[in-house]
């Protein structure tokens, strides 16, 4: 399926990567667990000699390291263990979604990661299976297809009902993602909330599918927001280039005010910068010092963002004025 790499970048494509790499890793966990459950559920009649069953399931997880177009993921093994393998009859698992060996799976691509995605929304994951399972055919079974359902119904359940009060945030990265690959009068549109923590990694917060093509749907985007705990803003929500967007936004967080960036600040964060660190990042900071319209501040600060916030975590946090000691040492982060 050429048309499905198709998918056109948006400006954060580099923020929302880990988004991507993130939800096919869960994908492919799910798979994996289905295909355990099914292999399990087959062989429950066999038994020992003493009456236990004869298959067991390892207590640590191993994972395995899978190239995809992503980027590398990290996927769990199915650690099945036969406690009469020494009989010279193991039972053996052998896995078609995690197979033995050194695995590239370059099929793999963002639009299936947003197909997932969009079965999270919408509790529709029929195209997201399809993309992921066509590699597998005729191998796939209708126990272990059925099985995926419902593990994946599960995850839809859980997607609505996380809570976030506990989740601290020095930006949010709004975006607008359309998957309507070129139809016309098709509105097949994700809107969605990325967080950067301040340990520089970058998780999806919420989600929610376009019902029109304006900007009217972000109210909704705000409101589930709020409803699963993400009361209070960070100083700084970023992202896609939408007026209507942001006049929203202040409608459903009444308390948040657009981010100013403090000159003295960001003055004593480009002194304490040791000498070694990228030189890019410390022209571009300069560049924001210099500046004065804050509509181009704000736009430097997003590519800033989107270039270093996942690598030089805490000196972002220190910009934005999440840090309590201004002059803290900046070396261990080069």
């Amino acid at each position: 399926m050429k048309k499905d790499c198709k998918i056109p970048n948006t400006f954060g494509q580099i923020f929302l990567n880990d988004v991507l790499r993130t939800a096919t890793n869960q994908f492919f966990n799910i798979g994996v667990t289905a295909e355990i459950d099914v292999y399990m559920s087959k062989n429950a009649d066999e038994l020992t000699d003493s009456g236990i069953q004869r298959l067991y399931l390892g207590r640590t997880p191993k994972t395995k390291s899978v190239e995809t177009n992503l980027g590398s993921i990290d996927i769990i093994k199915p650690l099945v263990y036969d406690r009469c393998r020494s009989n010279g009859h193991p039972i053996l698992i052998d896995s078609i979604i995690c197979p033995k060996g050194r695995v590239s799976l370059k099929y793999i691509n963002q639009y299936m990661a947003w197909k997932y995605i969009d079965g999270l929304i919408t509790g529709d994951f029929q195209e997201a299976k399809k993309l992921f399972l066509d590699p597998f055919r005729p191998n796939i079974s209708k126990t272990f297809s059925h099985r995926l359902n419902r593990l994946l119904l599960i995850e839809h359940d859980h997607f609505g009902l996380k809570r976030q009060e506990n989740t601290k945030y020095m930006v949010i990265w709004l975006d607008k993602v359309d998957l309507s690959m070129g139809k016309k009068n098709c509105c097949n549109q994700i809107l969605l909330a990325c967080g950067l923590t301040f340990e520089g990694k970058v998780e999806l917060i919420m989600a929610t599918k376009a019902k029109s093509p304006g900007d009217e749907d972000w109210t909704e985007l705000f409101r589930k927001m709020k409803q699963i705990g993400l009361t209070k803003l960070p100083k700084l929500v970023t992202g896609i280039d939408s007026r209507q967007a942001y006049i929203k936004l202040k409608k459903v967080f009444r308390n948040y005010s657009s981010f100013k960036v403090d000159k003295t600040l960001l003055k004593e964060i480009l002194n304490d910068l040791p000498d070694n660190i990228s030189s890019n990042l410390r022209r571009q900071l300069i560049s924001i010092y210099d500046t004065s319209t804050k509509y181009v501040i704000n736009f430097k600060i997003t590519n800033l963002i989107l270039n270093y916030g996942c690598k030089y975590p805490h000196i972002i946090a220190a910009l934005l004025g999440h840090s309590n000691d201004h002059n803290q040492d900046f070396s261990d982060l080069v």
